[in-house]
């Protein structure tokens, strides 16, 4: 009993051979990746979900067969056609390797970049300061503020240009010429997404065009660090989110972070920004957010002025690829594959006897980090039947 994995390119005299071997009548689709293990298929090109579901009504299989079709977040979609004459063949310790991409690669998986607009705020360019901000949008006054006593609303997020290398108050890592501050106050902050305006006017900029597609991760990193011109008390926070619009237009966070002001943290007289980062997992079909558009938002997020400013600069975000297991071996009592994924990555691997089961029933493996992008994980063999293995990243 083995494993084939079909991808982009195989023959279709191949993949008619393994489709019917495995009772799946599965058109060949060039694009559709599928891991097979006797007589189970676990196919996850989302595009073709559906068509699978019909396909295999249409076609059928006899019924001395067991099918069991499901969608999850550990497998787009899954056939499990278990017949009689193949029982017998989950032999003790085999394991199935389960993807949650089902990208089946031999070299590094790379983030990559998705442009955010004015992301490192040098626009509108400035040799002072600047309370506007191109493609960004400030959120509104609150009803109790009153800018008699407080001052205008408007000048609690703005930009500034970084004074020059000699000056103590250089920051020596800013991102280009410019970095905003946003004040520690309930409620302070700007954010963007496809539909936000910015000071220009009322209208939605439509600039900022990225999506939550399924299947994919997403992080988030931005540089901060605590502005030293006014004290900022200690416990204050700051939240950087990914958020989407419901139907309602309201802004609903997906995956956030909170800074918090200690000294632990932020080192007196800094002028140097520290990376802080949004982790979100792979996009399921069934989250609210998939093909939503992205928003980005930093905000203050303390419940009283806490007085004093963060210093924010350069927001990068990243689509993420889920890591990927291949190349399995068995031998000496011991099972193994590699987990291939972006370099750097800590990662978690869980198994699970049944690939179907509550994420609560994952159990736990241990977790390895992948310097390289390829990182080889191995256990003794199980005595289950059957089992299921994946790997995710550690917050």
């Amino acid at each position: 009993m083995g494993r084939t994995f079909i991808g982009p390119g195989t023959p279709t005299r191949i993949l008619d051979r393994i489709v019917d071997t495995a009772f799946a009548p599965i058109i060949n689709r060039p694009h559709l990746s599928i891991v097979r293990l006797g007589t189970k298929l676990c196919a996850m090109d989302i595009a073709d979900e559906q068509h699978i579901k019909a396909r295999l009504a249409l076609r059928g299989c006899s019924k001395t067969d067991r099918i069991r079709m499901q969608t999850n977040k550990l497998c787009r979609f899954t056939a499990l056609i278990t017949h009689q004459r193949f029982s017998g063949l989950f032999l003790t310790g085999f394991a199935v390797l389960f993807f949650l991409h089902c990208v089946i690669s031999s070299g590094q998986l790379q983030a990559a970049p998705i442009d955010v607009p004015n992301a490192s705020f040098e626009s509108p360019q400035t040799d002072f300061v600047d309370t506007r901000l191109d493609f960004w949008q400030k959120t509104p006054k609150p009803a109790w503020w009153d800018e008699n006593s407080y001052g205008p609303w408007d000048q609690l997020v703005g930009s500034f240009a970084n004074v020059a290398p000699e000056d103590p108050r250089h920051i020596d890592n800013c991102h280009g010429n410019q970095a905003i501050w946003v004040f520690a106050n309930p409620g302070v902050g700007l954010f963007q997404d496809y539909e936000s305006s910015d000071w220009s006017g009322p209208n939605p900029r439509h600039a900022f065009d990225a999506r939550f597609d399924v299947g994919k991760g997403y992080e988030l990193t931005v540089g901060v660090f605590v502005g030293v011109a006014y004290p900022m008390a200690e416990g204050a926070t700051l939240e950087l989110s990914l958020y989407y619009r419901n139907a309602s237009g309201n802004r609903v966070t997906v995956a956030a972070t909170v800074i918090t002001n200690s000294p632990a943290t932020f080192q007196p007289d800094m002028h140097h920004l520290i990376d802080f980062k949004v982790n979100m997992g792979p996009v399921a079909s069934g989250d609210p957010w998939a093909g939503q558009h992205i928003g980005i938002a930093i905000t203050s997020t303390v419940s009283q002025m806490a007085g004093g400013y963060w210093v924010v600069d350069n927001v990068r975000l990243y689509e993420v690829s889920p890591p990927v297991l291949a190349g399995s071996v068995k031998t000496n009592g011991l099972f193994g594959f590699n987990i291939v994924s972006e370099p750097g990555r800590e990662l978690e691997i869980v198994s699970a006897n049944e690939a179907d089961a509550p994420l609560s029933q994952w159990v736990s493996l241990g977790t390895a980090t992948n310097l390289t992008g390829t990182v080889f994980f191995s256990e003794p063999l199980s005595t289950q039947r059957q089992r299921f293995y994946r790997a995710r990243e550690v917050p």
